[in-house]
């Protein structure tokens, strides 16, 4: 929360860039005023959503599979697959139980999908409402979003 200026909007810009350009991300921008003790929703732009959709075997994946007991001979099997990036869920949930002789658990079909997103993508998903669909930002979408911000920062400019 910002107080809304062309500086500000400036900077949203950047971060709607960044965001397009990002793995994962949840975007919604609000403009608002207070009046008194009212709050005047000036603009409120549609939920921008972006899942992580890349697994791959990581430093948390391995930490917390021996942290479940995994040996030294499936530690080494799985660092077989560390630099190799997979999108499809199912194919990675595969081979990471076939190269570490795990079994088809339930455990292991709801956490190692989870703990192959990475640490900072698993959390994301922790904290984003799954129910919600997916939409992906576009460049018209930033433009339109950029011109209802200065149209508010016109409104609240008009009211001085």
């Amino acid at each position: 929360s910002k107080p809304l200026n062309k500086k500000t909007i400036y900077t949203i810009e950047k971060l709607l860039s960044l965001a397009k350009k990002s793995e994962f991300y949840n975007v919604e921008i609000i403009s608002y005023m207070m009046l008194d003790e009212e709050k005047v929703v000036l603009y409120h732009s549609k939920l921008f959503l972006k899942y992580p959709t890349k697994y791959s075997v990581n430093d948390d994946l391995l930490s917390k599979l021996s942290t479940y007991g995994l040996d030294d001979y499936q530690y080494e099997n799985l660092m077989k697959l560390k630099d190799v990036v997979y999108e499809d869920v199912n194919k990675f949930l595969d081979d990471v139980v076939s190269y570490a002789k795990l079994r088809h658990s339930p455990w292991s079909q709801e956490n190692i999908p989870k703990l192959g997103l990475g640490e900072n993508a698993n959390k994301f998903m922790c904290k984003v409402d799954k129910s919600a669909p997916q939409r992906e930002l576009t460049q018209e979408d930033i433009q339109q979003i950029l011109q209802e911000l200065n149209n508010s920062y016109n409104h609240y400019l008009g009211l001085h």
